[in-house]
């Protein structure tokens, strides 16, 4: 058995609580970047290595006219020389003649217009193919500055996040909570047991205590404790940041109550927690959690 000053344990038991908790919003906020970068550098990745549109084959329109010019040229010369310098039965002909050239005159015409409007269609099919491609080819490096963004946001999150751990670990090595306990669940349980109770035997709790019925219990709630945790230990550290008298009485009330416990384990125990408590503050003070609140709202 164990018993604690409540007045110590408390306090200690809310850091541990208040700081898992962060470090735990953190990974999740981390992996939900990961994940949204990553689909957007995949789908940027998907547009990017669609195939341009390939440049339509089209048929050679200005050759085609000038043959149809040539043509009708020959034709009509050929009708004219018939009829003014050959002799009059041969009249007949040059209308027959003149009259098939013209047949054909009319269908090459056709033809043409036929070819220019089918080279039109394929222009502009091209043309709408490719607007549409460097659209999306825009839009894809607009994906890609997105995930860069997030990218960046997610290193100071990852820098962050590593920072919270080694505060964590230094928390969990006063090794008043075995190592099979310590994580978010069973953290906030202890501090809200503790803290809505007169006990004061960590040992027995911890004991006693059915890990698959706390994590039953948490997960229904943790989200409600979350905001209460975290919000009282804002509002703590921004107490002692505005007041330096009161931080400084804060401590020296600690310490005085741990300077009263004979154990020497205790003892030591007690002022290592008081240690934590203020570096625990100053992950929470104002500036500090603002900015990581900044992290934590970044969509």
């Amino acid at each position: 058995m164990a018993y604690y000053e409540r007045e110590i344990l408390v306090p200690y038991l809310h850091d541990v609580s208040s700081i898992e908790l962060l470090f735990s919003k953190l990974l999740k906020q981390y992996f939900n970047l990961k994940n949204k970068r990553d689909n957007l550098v995949a789908k940027a990745n998907n547009i990017k290595n669609q195939q341009a549109p390939s440049r339509p084959s089209t048929s050679d329109t200005f050759a085609a006219c000038i043959a149809f010019i040539i043509f009708t040229f020959i034709a009509a010369v050929i009708t004219i020389v018939i009829v003014r310098f050959i002799n009059i039965f041969s009249t007949g002909i040059a209308i027959i003649a003149g009259i098939i050239g013209f047949l054909i005159t009319i269908f090459m015409f056709y033809g043409l217009i036929d070819s220019i409007k089918d080279n039109n269609v394929k222009k502009n099919k091209y043309s709408n193919s490719l607007a549409i491609y460097n659209n999306r080819f825009s839009e894809a490096n607009k994906l890609l500055n997105e995930a860069n963004k997030i990218d960046s946001t997610m290193k100071k999150i990852y820098a962050e996040t590593k920072r919270i751990e080694k505060i964590r670990n230094d928390v969990y090595n006063i090794n008043i909570i075995p190592s099979r306990y310590r994580n978010l669940n069973v953290a906030c349980y202890l501090y809200d047991y503790f803290s809505t109770s007169r006990e004061t035997d960590l040992d027995k709790i911890l004991q006693t205590m059915l890990l698959d019925e706390i994590n039953q219990k948490m997960d229904r709630v943790i989200n409600k404790l979350e905001s209460v945790i975290i919000n009282q230990r804002c509002q703590l550290a921004m107490q002692y940041e505005s007041n330096t008298l009161l931080k400084k009485q804060h401590k020296e009330h600690m310490t005085a109550l741990a300077n009263l416990e004979r154990n020497q384990e205790l003892h030591s125990e007690y002022l290592r927690m008081i240690d934590v408590n203020t570096t625990v503050s100053a992950v929470f003070s104002a500036a500090n959690y603002m900015q990581i609140n900044e992290y934590l709202n970044n969509k």
